[in-house]
C-alpha cells in the first residue's frame, strides 16, 4: 500500500489512482492472486509460474476493464507468494486497506486548497 500512498499524495490527478482504478485494480489482482495460489496448491515448486501468470493476467484484465492501477501488480504477486490460502484475503487485508486509504486520502487531500481528489468516480 506504500506505492498507492505515494501515487495518491504526489499525483492525485493521475487516472491510475482514481477510485475506479484504486478499488477495481486491487480487487482484480487479489482475486487472481488467490485463485492462482489455490490452483497451484500441491505444486509449490512452480509457485513462481503462478505468480507470473497472476500478475500478467491482472495487467491484462485491468487494461480490458480500464482499471489499470500499477501497484495492483504487487497485490497479485503477494497473494501468490505469501501465506494466503483463501479468498478472505480479498476482503482482509486488501479491500479493508484500500478502503481506509481511500477515506484518509479523501479527507487529507481535500483539506488542501490546491489539490482535490478524486477527479472522477467512475
Amino acid at each position: 500500500m506504500g506505492a498507492v500512498t505515494v501515487l495518491l499524495t504526489a499525483a492525485p490527478e493521475s487516472p491510475l489512482v482514481q477510485p475506479r482504478n484504486l478499488f477495481g485494480g486491487n480487487l482484480i489482482a487479489a482475486v487472481l492472486g488467490v485463485g492462482f495460489k489455490l490452483l497451484f496448491r500441491g505444486y509449490e515448486q512452480y509457485i513462481w509460474v503462478a505468480a507470473g501468470f497472476a500478475v500478467a493476467l491482472t495487467i491484462s484484465l485491468m487494461q480490458i476493464t480500464k482499471t489499470v492501477h500499477p501497484p495492483a501488480g504487487a497485490t497479485a504477486f503477494v497473494a501468490v507468494m505469501g501465506t494466503t490460502s483463501s479468498f478472505f484475503y480479498v476482503v482482509v487485508p486488501v479491500l479493508i486497506n484500500v478502503g481506509i486509504l481511500f477515506g484518509v486520502c479523501i479527507i487529507i487531500i481535500n483539506m488542501s486548497k490546491y489539490m482535490k481528489w478524486p477527479h472522477y468516480w467512475i
